[in-house]
């Protein structure tokens, strides 16, 4: 499997061609959460349906220049984004798969050493419809449930700046009945909504900015019974903490809440979290 050094020079090529002007933080440091976690699970937010690909691209060139790049990682997407004929191949080179792994195959990936870092985006297709500034409802936690169950920390890595690669389209009120009648639940969402947002990369990205810190409350759960459907019930409870924690970060990287400075809190949960690792190690 290909590692991070050998994604970093197309992806930093793609980060400059679409961005003009990137800027990156981490708390504590890249190179600290790096040397202290060699297996995590990396959670993005979307924005839009393309907003991955900048994102993808600064978190390698990053990951790179911090001493990662012997890494290998392996990318979830939602089912959906490897039916887009358009982005097929590239989404192929990225994810290091031509489908969506199952949940059991993936824990063998990385039990076996194949793997180091699996890449999540758990609003998944949810970002076709609803606004464009916030971050969408999860449609899955299962990242917690194998993050969990693997004993890795959840790397929070939030961008925002992408939110101009969509298009909204309204759509029109007599469309909406019968496309609610469909199996399709991304579909039936959308016709709820009543607005698609297209893809479209419309230019440069002027400012793009990305946030990552570490998350680990759901490493309690490792002194518990952690299976069946209590399992699904901690995982989903863990996954709104995390989507609102991330909401957290993507307001004050916006300037909306002058409250949630991203640097500021992410001390207090990294506090957080070297207490919740040192109890599952102390077992």
């Amino acid at each position: 499997m290909r590692a991070v050094k050998d994604y970093e020079p197309f992806l930093s090529a793609v980060l400059s061609s679409v961005t003009s002007e990137a800027k990156f933080e981490a708390s504590p440091n890249l190179a600290e959460i790096l040397h202290d976690y060699p297996q995590t699970v990396v959670a993005f937010n979307q924005a839009t349906p393309l907003g991955w690909l900048p994102a993808v691209s600064m978190l390698a060139k990053e990951v790179a220049a911090a001493g990662g790049g012997e890494r290998i990682p392996t990318v979830i997407m939602d089912r959906f984004f490897y039916k887009l004929p358009l982005m097929r191949p590239l989404e192929r080179f990225i994810t290091q798969s031509s489908h969506s792994l199952r949940f059991e195959d993936l824990v063998e990936t990385f039990q076996d050493g194949t793997a180091t870092d699996l890449l999540v985006f758990p609003e998944g297709s949810n970002v076709f419809t609803g606004e464009l500034d916030s971050i969408h409802d999860f449609r899955s936690s299962r990242f917690v449930e194998f993050a969990t169950r693997m004993g890795y920390p959840i790397l929070l890595a939030v961008h925002r700046g992408s939110e101009n690669w969509a298009l909204p389209a309204e759509l029109p009120s007599f469309l909406r009945t019968p496309l609610m009648m469909t199996p399709s639940a991304l579909i039936q969402k959308i016709a709820l909504g009543g607005r698609l947002n297209l893809p479209w990369p419309s230019g440069k990205i002027p400012s793009f900015q990305m946030h990552c810190e570490v998350w680990t409350g759901h490493l309690q759960f490792r002194k518990l019974p952690f299976e069946g459907e209590e399992a699904q019930k901690k995982a989903e409870a863990e996954a709104a903490k995390i989507r609102d924690r991330m909401s957290e970060i993507y307001a004050a990287m916006g300037g909306d809440s002058p409250t949630a400075d991203p640097q500021g809190t992410a001390v207090t949960s990294q506090q957080k979290t070297q207490e919740a690792t040192q109890e599952v190690g102390a077992e």
